[in-house]
């Protein structure tokens, strides 16, 4: 990403210094900033829009961990649908059980609160 922010950061240096360059000049400027200001509100609040939708998964998920660590303990047996075993780790966004067979399985907090858990 480092090369498409450096890019845009260049752009709006350029677009500043020219409207500098332009009111040293003694032109009216002010048309020619309200557009500029207008368009990096416009792109500014396009970046925080796209980023709240695609993060809300991930934040779904996050908070269903919270909730899983209140519910179950590292250690606990438990069954999750054919699944059952025992806690090895209670993850931000995942849990994994360890199988009687030595098979480790991960599941989703959200599956987790989603569904029927027995534990013992």
């Amino acid at each position: 990403y480092s090369a498409g922010l450096g890019r845009i950061a260049q752009g709006l240096v350029i677009i500043i210094s020219i409207s500098v360059a332009i009111s040293q000049l003694e032109v009216k400027t002010d048309l020619l900033n309200h557009v500029i200001v207008i368009a990096l509100i416009t792109v500014g609040l396009t970046v925080a829009l796209a980023l709240g939708l695609g993060s809300r998964e991930i934040a779904g998920q996050i908070i269903a961990g919270i909730y899983v660590r209140e519910l179950f303990q590292v250690g606990q047996q438990v069954r999750v649908g054919d699944t059952e075993g025992q806690i090895e780790e209670i993850g931000t966004v995942k849990t994994t059980l360890l199988t009687d067979e030595g098979e480790l399985v991960s599941f989703s907090n959200r599956i987790l609160l989603e569904q029927r858990v027995s534990s013992r």
